[in-house]
Formats: structure tokens, C-alpha cells, sequence
């Protein structure tokens, strides 16, 4: 008996630890010179964000811009008197295709104090072609 509890413990200790993680991908065909938006639902106010996790790696695309807001479009930031103080936006990070060719952007919701596994994971591959 003592051996079962000791076990349910460890397990219930494990996925503390572990969390709960999701993981969204998706995939886009860009042209050379052509600029994509990438939209990523998200919360500030919480702490939370999603960071660029392999930029460095990156050659295909060029981030080129990343602004949030709760426009879903992308082109206007929130006025102040429409913004609501802890309501959801949405991050839009912008990627301009460079050279032909395949690329895996990697994205890790997260507050950037915390050293553990993200909340949420996002995967965005794009192609780019001539």
C-alpha cells in the first residue's frame, strides 16, 4: 500500500513539473520579397508571451516586425480609449521571405521569468519560393 501511494505521488509530481503544453502548427507558401503575417493570440497582461525560440537558426525569412494589439489584422495598434485593461490581443510578427527554401519557425508562450515548460507551443513552417 505504502509502495501504490508512493508512486501516485511521484506521478502527480511529474506533471506538476511537466505542466500542460499544446502545440499548434501551421504552414504558409511565401514568394521571395513577399511578407507574411504570422498571428498569435495572446495576453500581456498575464505575464505571458510568445518568444521567437530559434531566430538565430533562421535564413530562409527575416523577422521583420512583431506588435500586438487587439486589431487581429495587424495594422493598427489598440487606442487607449478602446484598450481594456487585461483583455486578450493578439501578437502579429511579420516575416519577409529571403531565399528559396524551407524553414521551421519555432514559438514558446511563456513569461519570460519562469523557467519551465511553455504553456503553449507553436510551429510555423514556411516555404519560400522563387
Amino acid at each position: 500500500m505504502k509502495r501504490s501511494i508512493f508512486y501516485l505521488a511521484l506521478i502527480l509530481l511529474l506533471f506538476q513539473f511537466t505542466g500542460c503544453s499544446s502545440l499548434s502548427k501551421a504552414e504558409y507558401s511565401i514568394k521571395v520579397g513577399e511578407t507574411i503575417n504570422i498571428e498569435l493570440e495572446s495576453n500581456w497582461s498575464t505575464g505571458y508571451q510568445w518568444h521567437f525560440i530559434n531566430s538565430d537558426a533562421v535564413t530562409v525569412v527575416a523577422k521583420s516586425d512583431m506588435n500586438y494589439g487587439a486589431d487581429e489584422s495587424g495594422d493598427d495598434q489598440i487606442d487607449d480609449e478602446e484598450e481594456l485593461c487585461g483583455a486578450p490581443g493578439v501578437e502579429v510578427w511579420r516575416f519577409t521571405g529571403m531565399t528559396p527554401g524551407k524553414e521551421t519557425l519555432n514559438f514558446h508562450y511563456k513569461r519570460s521569468w519562469e523557467n519551465r515548460i511553455p504553456e503553449e507551443r507553436a510551429k510555423i513552417t514556411i516555404t519560400v519560393e522563387k
